[in-house]
């Protein structure tokens, strides 16, 4: 049986970590060195006034609206490639069902206008 251990890498766009060891390097080589200590010591934290972080609830949620957005987003675009591949007679036909279905507390209203209109 193995164990795993799951680790939050920290991120920062603009790398402006304040480091409580000395870390010198480019972006990997101090992604090494959170790998090794983090877990362990407080290796990084934001500067007191960054105006980049950014809350790990508030980043999780916005990733979940965004992929669920985007999934939406492609089943529109799904539905709107079958209703385009259809004949132009199938398209008339579902609008007028969806004006009808949308707009059903006035089709009574509409019938007996159209009634009066014709003298009945």
């Amino acid at each position: 049986m193995y164990s795993m251990r799951v680790l939050f890498l920290p991120w920062c766009e603009q790398d402006c970590w304040k480091w409580e060891i000395e870390a010198y390097g480019d972006r990997a080589a101090q992604r090494e060195i959170l790998i090794n200590y983090l877990g362990r010591y407080k290796v990084v934290s934001c500067p007191a006034n960054c105006a980049l972080y950014e809350n790990q609830t508030w980043a999780g949620w916005k990733q979940k609206v965004g992929a669920a957005w985007k999934l939406v987003g492609l089943q529109a675009v799904k539905a709107f490639r079958w209703f385009h591949s259809l004949a132009w007679q199938i398209q008339l036909a579902f609008i007028v069902l969806a004006i009808f279905a949308l707009t059903s507390k006035w089709v009574p209203q509409i019938v007996t206008l159209l009634k009066a209109l014709h003298g009945q």
